[in-house]
């Protein structure tokens, strides 16, 4: 499943070990967006490669966010482990390029 972030979720997955025969449940949870960073201005970088007036993309810009999410293994009611994970994402800015040949 993809979350309106574009975030991969797991809901459940059962796994075998095969050698063992033992069964264990692993939820990870639904992330949670902790806080967010809009991106910085936009970049630009004078290019004396390109006329005058030509402005050429080379990056897009990104929001930052930091994040949590859940995991856990159970195995027979069993609580193996239980932790929270976390993200943080750094914003960035869009760049471009900017002609100054003459």
């Amino acid at each position: 499943m993809v979350s309106s972030q574009g975030l991969y979720i797991i809901a459940r997955l059962a796994v075998l070990a095969p050698a063992r025969r033992l069964t264990a449940t692993i939820e990870v949870g639904k992330p949670v967006i902790l806080s967010q960073a809009p991106p910085p201005e936009d970049l630009y970088i004078d290019d004396p490669t390109l006329n005058i007036g030509a402005v050429k993309q080379v990056d897009w810009k990104a929001a930052g966010a930091k994040t949590s999410f859940t995991y856990k293994v159970v195995r027979n009611g069993e609580t193996l482990i239980d932790k929270i994970f976390f993200s943080s994402f750094r914003p960035w800015q869009a760049v471009f390029m900017r002609g100054t040949k003459v």
